[in-house]
C-alpha cells in the first residue's frame, strides 16, 4: 500500500485543529488527500 507523509495547516475554527492543538502527541489518520495545485510546486512542472 502506498504511504505518503504530510504536512497539514488547519483552520482555527475547525474542530480537528482545536483537538490537535490541546492533545499535541495526538495522531490523526487521513484516509483521503486531494493535491492543491497552486501550493503543489511539483504539479506544476
Amino acid at each position: 500500500m502506498p504511504r505518503a507523509k504530510l504536512t497539514l495547516t488547519v483552520p482555527e475554527e475547525v474542530w480537528i485543529g482545536d483537538l490537535t492543538r490541546s492533545y499535541p502527541t495526538a495522531s490523526v489518520r487521513i484516509l483521503a488527500a486531494i493535491s492543491d495545485a497552486t501550493t503543489a510546486s511539483d504539479w506544476r512542472r
